[in-house]
């Protein structure tokens, strides 16, 4: 016979070594986000010349690689994109 109360049916916590190693698997997958931007960003540069072109407009280009996680998303993807859309 199943019983289906909560302490039979929730997840075991984890250990705090175990918290340790996901916030640590966490913080390597935050600190990898912009790197995986740059990569998108050089694949659409190598397919489509024109965006290629809106990239080397973008003022702050060299100073992407210092920002956090979310800017390097909108300065190399989504605004140049927004501006192709436009043209």
């Amino acid at each position: 016979m199943l019983s289906g109360g909560p302490a039979e049916t929730a997840a075991p916590k984890p250990t705090k070594r175990k918290r340790r190693e996901m916030s640590a698997a966490a913080r390597a997958r935050i600190a990898a986000a912009p790197r995986v931007i740059r990569s998108i960003a050089f694949q659409l540069t190598a397919r489509l010349p024109e965006y290629q072109k809106l990239l080397l407009t973008v003022p702050e280009i060299a100073e992407v690689g210092r920002k956090n996680s979310a800017e390097p998303f909108d300065y190399l993807l989504a605004n140049p994109l927004r501006h192709r859309r436009r043209s």
